[in-house]
This record gives structure tokens, sequence and C-alpha cells, in this order.
């Protein structure tokens, strides 16, 4: 016979392994949705593994695009292009860097002037150069790629004239614009026995190089490879978004100077990206490694290219198109260009709410020879072999 005293005690245990019972399966709910969310909460995943062995589908620019545009850069002994890395156009003028020098070119091409020059005086910049255009503040900032301490030249982005200098005791790979007169310096990710490590991944300062804020990247305490921590970036909307080297993952600085998770590019590489050591006769072991090349991306579409192999002669690259609004990623050989019936077409950069496309001189001539699209056969007939690249833009 059991007691009240007994059966009040057995309904107490029997309520606690309920309650137990309970929390257990709440915890493991928590558990596996904070997994879940890991993936998640990337805006865009992108299973790029899987679309390698897809069949290329024929795609048209006019899906993205409904008019086309060809600007020559001038060619003389004061502006001579061999390539384009990066490029900036407003409604007046064009600026162009092929990493060594600046050059400012008019709406239709014609020469200017080149801004500040290799040297090593107080308004000279050093051979490594990039450079982000601040339209608000109309200026130029011209910086060295990868130097310490970091200088950045601010120029009058009309005239070209020198401004002031601003410099940081820091190892500087890229710089970007951020709200309110701010500047963000991309430190460079390096082993943790370098003099210059840090976790410190961008530095937030004012227009004098006040450092105010800062965001953190613990996954450098990861790095075992011996690769330069790099990155590329662009900015979409007035946000910067950006991909260390040989990663996969893409984030976005926020307005209020928050690192939030952008893009997931799913490679499924048998390497994880911290520890690849990359030497002369690592090119057999690497050879499906996949890396994203370049990303190009507007409102709407990303386009990317990736690259197969990390050493020669395994370097294979693939192109997609990847719809944000329909999640749908395209296998193609480039953009048919079935609005002039001009060269294929793959973008560069996107800048001024327009695709760009850089085409040197010496394949315009040769498509020209065996296609007959009217508007770029015109462009041809100014060209010659060692002439200024040609800007292709496509709105």
């Amino acid at each position: 016979m059991i007691s009240k005293k007994n059966s009040g005690l057995i309904y107490d245990i029997r309520t606690l392994n309920s309650v137990l019972f309970i929390c257990f399966f709440i915890l493991l709910f928590t558990s596996c949705s904070k997994k879940t969310k890991s993936v998640q909460e990337f805006e865009y995943v992108i299973n790029v593994s899987e679309s390698l062995s897809s069949k290329k589908e024929v795609v048209e620019l006019s899906q993205y695009c409904s008019q086309i545009n060809y600007i020559p850069l001038e060619t003389n002994p004061k502006c001579i292009l061999r390539n384009v890395m990066e490029l900036e156009l407003t409604d007046n003028y064009i600026y162009v860097s092929d990493g060594k020098h600046l050059y400012m070119f008019n709406q239709k091409g014609q020469f200017i002037r080149e801004i500040s020059k290799i040297g090593k005086g107080p308004e000279e910049h050093g051979a490594r150069i990039r450079f982000i255009l601040d339209r608000t503040n109309n200026q130029i900032l011209i910086y060295d790629n990868i130097s310490h301490p970091a200088k950045v030249l601010v120029m009058d982005a009309q005239n070209g004239t020198y401004k002031r200098t601003i410099t940081l005791e820091v190892e500087v790979d890229k710089i970007a614009l951020f709200t309110d007169n701010k500047l963000m310096f991309f430190t460079l990710g390096s082993s943790q026995k370098s003099k210059i490590f840090t976790t410190n991944q961008i530095l937030l300062t004012d227009y004098n190089g006040n450092i105010l804020d800062s965001i953190q990247d613990k996954s450098r305490l990861l790095q075992q490879n011996n690769l330069l921590g790099t990155i590329s970036k662009h900015t979409l909307d007035g946000h910067v978004l950006y991909m260390g080297n040989f990663k996969n993952k893409m984030y976005k600085v926020t307005d209020t100077f928050e690192k939030v998770p952008y893009i997931l590019f799913n490679y499924h590489n048998k390497v994880n990206c911290y520890d690849l050591r990359i030497t002369p006769d690592k090119g057999e072991e690497y050879k499906d490694h996949i890396i994203i090349h370049g990303i190009t991306e507007d409102q709407n579409n990303l386009f990317f290219t990736t690259q197969i192999g990390i050493l020669p002669p395994y370097r294979i690259k693939e192109n997609f198109v990847y719809s944000k609004q329909k999640h749908q990623l395209i296998h193609t050989q480039d953009l048919t260009n079935n609005l002039d019936g001009g060269m294929p077409y793959w973008p560069s950069f996107y800048t001024d709410n327009k695709f760009v496309m850089s085409k040197n001189a010496r394949d315009i001539i040769t498509f020209c020879k065996n296609n007959s699209g009217e508007h770029i056969q015109k462009v041809a007939k100014d060209l010659k072999i060692d002439s200024n690249p040609v800007l292709v833009i496509a709105q």
C-alpha cells in the first residue's frame, strides 16, 4: 500500500522526468535549428561543384541588357594601357587603372590626364596601386597595394590635383568607402609568425586615419597555409561585398559596420582553404581544387568565373550566371551578343549602373576579320594592334 506521502513523491518524480524529457527535445530541436541556420543565414547558397558537370547553356546578352556601346580609349605616348584592372564611370569621366597608373578620360574615351605618378615624392605613389572613387566628395583615393604603412593619396577627381595624404600603421590590402566620410582598411591576412599578423580584418577610420572601430576575423588563427590573405571586393547599392582569397564565403558590411554572411559557394574541395600550401610540386595534387576567379553583379544577377586547379597546367575557367530572384545557376560559355552581333560578352565591372567589358585591340581586329557586326566593324577600322583597350558598355 502506497501512502499519500509516497504517492506525492512518485508524482513529483514523474513530473520532473516529463519536464526533463521535454527540455531534452527542446534542446535537441534548438541545436538542430542552429546547425541549419549556419547555412540558411547566407542570403544565397550556390552549389558550384554540382553545376560544373552540367551542360553549358546558350545565354543571350539581351536577357540582361538592352543596349551596347563601344568606347575606344585614346592611345598616345602619355597613356599606354595593356590591361584594365580597375575602372569607374561617371556622367562625365572614365577612370582607368592598369595597376601601375591611373588615367582619366572623357565619356568619348579621349585622354585627359594621368592622376599622380610613380615616384617617391609626397604626391606620388608606388608601382602597384589601387584606387577608389569618392563620388560624394568628388575625390579619388589612390593607395599602394600591400604596403606598410598604408599611404593613401587624396586627389581631386575633376582636375587631378593633390589634396592630402592619409597614413595608417597597417599593411593594407584594399580600401573601401563607408558612410559619413569614413574609410574601411582591409588588412592583409598573414601568417601568425609574421610581425604584421592581426585578427583585425577591417579597420574603420575617419578621413584623417584615426581608427574608430574594427571587425575581427578569428578564422585567421586557423590559417596554416603559405598564401597571402588578400580579398576581392566590390560595391553594390552602397554596401561593400568581399571574399577572401581561395575562400568560399562572401560577406557584406552593413551600415552599422557589421560583417554579415552574404553568399556561400559550395565547392566541396578535398583540401581545406586554410591548409593549402602552394609550391611548384603541388600542381597535380590541387588540379581539381575550385576557386572563384572573378565576380560581377547587379541587383538581379551574379556573374562569376570559377577556376579549376591552382597551378599550371591545370587552370580551367568556367563561367556561371546566378539569378538572385530564381535562385537558379546557369553554366555557360559566355553571353551571346545578340544586340549588335558583336563579340561574345562577359562583364568585368559594374559601375554607374552599367556593365563593362574591356577588350584589347588585337582581339577586336581578329574578330572582325570573320564576323560582320556593323557596330564593332566601325570601331575596328580605327584600331591598330597596339591601340589601347576598347570598353564595351552594356546596360
